[in-house]
């Protein structure tokens, strides 16, 4: 008996992940935000995080490490340790590691304040970044 002849299904070609092509906002907060984290200075930024929870408003935190992601279109993240204010704890917000991706980050301001002691779970040689450009 014959095989019937069926069409091959077409597959659109898998799409690759386009390489990070850094910023000048990036390349300007690397060089900016890198003595203050080694001299371990808080820092306060305006933060859009649209892409989960709406949160627009100030942050202030203790930056520890920036990176090239892995994973999320290869950006360049800033990791650091949030201090929410009594008004965004009452709104539900609590201490902890955060990423922020530099692009994203608005009106930098460095703080006289130092921390003195890195938190728990902090690691250095992060394995979700492919890049480290600095860190404590």
């Amino acid at each position: 008996m014959a095989k019937l002849w069926k069409p091959e299904k077409y597959k659109e070609p898998k799409q690759e992940i386009q390489p990070h092509v850094m910023t000048l906002q990036e390349k300007q907060l690397i060089e900016q935000l890198t003595p203050v984290i080694k001299s371990r200075h808080l820092i306060k930024f305006w933060y859009e995080d649209t892409d989960r929870s709406d949160f627009e408003d100030w942050r202030i935190v203790e930056p520890h490490l920036i990176g090239q992601h892995k994973y999320k279109a290869a950006n360049i993240m800033l990791v650091a340790w949030f201090l929410p204010t009594l008004e965004q704890m009452g709104d539900g917000h609590f201490e902890d590691w955060k990423q922020y991706n530099l692009d994203t980050i608005k009106r930098i301001e460095i703080l006289p304040n130092k921390y003195t002691h890195t938190r728990p779970f902090y690691n250095p040689f992060d394995k979700r970044m492919k890049a480290i450009f600095c860190a404590t």
